[in-house]
């Protein structure tokens, strides 16, 4: 039996608070900022996990419907689609929850669900009907992953325990090797997350992805988490000395295999790259520390710069927010606490229409939004992507971010820090433009 409320949809205006110039550029193009809309209870994943410490599975397709978990109506979890203002119960496959972890432009969803007996089952939902897509022989399989062809990726129990990734496609599932799959593009690559190592299979054949070098020369682990239709991978590189992390930063891998670390600019401490987009977007999670201890610095990042605070102030109606999952349109999908509604909410974030300005003087108010100030540096959201390092690391050093150090909080901006997507960014004069 399926369950559907409906929702009040609460939007909210996020302020853009610029630490950014316009230069001296004739016109340039400005984000005010994210209209962010209450999607409906939300639950903590119970079979498959989180994909990063702290983040829970959402996902999120080209139309902005959201995929996850949510209280069911006898007490347990379900997957859950939220559409239009909806939470529409999945159901399971026999079993007391499940969950969804992925959606693709046509609406199709996967996740994995107990079954009857208790065990965890990877399902396709389709046309309101939940799939099993059973195992490669062992008792448990979860689905990760859908691509705009209906290609399903995951992992599956082997009948001697092991974890083997799979790619579900034409009614067959195919054992690709030992690890877990995370993520599959349109054109077939998959992402394989194996002991602390990843690769990418194309065509049939699973090739090593680069790391980022160690630079303490201790034990390197890594993981992705997305692949977009450019070949373009996202994830992190954890460093460990044998009794403690000593780092998590995120990582990015091109193409034509250059992995770089672009947690530069972002506050010290712990970072994950989740999702990346077809315009090349990163969107991520991290926290700052302090002593070797985790601080309470939580954040969300986009493109190498800090988003938004996990606690952003009082009055902007949510006391913490955690982003997850981004589309190709830039709306940003998350879980967060709305003190109008009990227990925790999935939301969406929606960018606002571009506004137009014309050499505006130092210190005007926009469209009463956000202040300019004609005299301040470039953009941090353009700097840490920058191509050219150089140039980039010179900025960087001219403009720095408050950062955590030992002992230290990163200071909470005086107002709503949301900076916009990045090719919405202004630009001067003295730059090259972004690709």
């Amino acid at each position: 039996m399926k369950r559907t409320s409906v929702l009040k949809k609460l939007p909210l205006l996020l302020l853009l608070t610029l630490g950014a110039t316009v230069g001296t550029a004739a016109s340039a193009a400005q984000q005010p900022g994210y209209t962010i809309t209450d999607l409906g209870p939300v639950s903590a994943p119970t079979l498959a996990g989180p994909v990063w410490w702290g983040v829970w599975t959402l996902a999120i397709n080209a139309a902005g419907d959201v995929v996850g978990a949510s209280p069911s109506d006898a007490g347990n979890v379900h997957a859950a689609l939220f559409h239009n203002g909806q939470v529409i119960d999945l159901g399971t496959l026999g079993g007391l929850n499940s969950e969804a972890s992925g959606i693709n432009k046509s609406g199709l969803i996967v996740g994995d669900s107990q079954i009857a007996s208790g065990y965890v089952h990877a399902f396709l939902y389709s046309n309101n009907v939940m799939t099993d897509l059973g195992t490669l022989g062992g008792a448990n399989s979860y689905a990760t992953g859908i691509n705009d062809t209906g290609q399903i990726v995951g992992n599956s129990q082997m009948s001697d325990g092991t974890t083997h990734a799979f790619l579900y496609a034409a009614g067959v599932m195919t054992d690709l090797g030992p690890g877990a799959a995370s993520s599959i593009n349109t054109a077939g690559q998959i992402v394989i997350n194996s002991s602390g190592s990843a690769s990418l299979y194309t065509n049939g054949a699973i090739q090593p992805l680069p790391q980022v070098p160690c630079p303490y020369y201790e034990f390197q682990s890594d993981a992705v988490y997305a692949i977009n239709d450019s070949g373009e991978v996202v994830g992190d590189t954890v460093y460990w000395n044998g009794g403690q992390f000593t780092c998590d930063e995120a990582i990015s891998i091109t193409q034509d295999g250059q992995a770089t670390a672009i947690g530069l600019g972002l506050p010290m401490g712990f970072n994950a790259a989740l999702a990346i987009n077809a315009s090349g977007h990163i969107l991520g999670r991290g926290w700052t520390y302090c002593d070797g201890s985790v601080c309470d610095q939580e954040y969300t990042f986009l493109d190498g710069a800090a988003l938004f605070l996990a606690y952003p102030p009082i009055d902007s109606g949510w006391s913490w927010l955690n982003g997850s999952a981004l589309n190709d349109a830039g709306q940003i999908a998350g879980v967060g606490n709305n003190p109008n509604s009990s227990g925790l909410r999935a939301f969406l974030m929606t960018p606002l229409p571009t506004v137009s300005i014309t050499s505006p003087a130092s210190g005007a108010i926009i469209a009463g939004i956000f202040a300019v100030d004609a005299s301040a540096p470039m953009p941090r959201a353009w700097l840490a992507s920058s191509s050219n390092s150089s140039e980039r690391t010179s900025a960087l050093k001219s403009s720095p971010l408050p950062t955590s150090r030992c002992g230290t909080h990163l200071s909470a901006p005086a107002a709503h820090t949301f900076l916009a997507p990045l090719r919405a960014m202004p630009r001067a004069t003295s730059v090259p433009p972004l690709p």
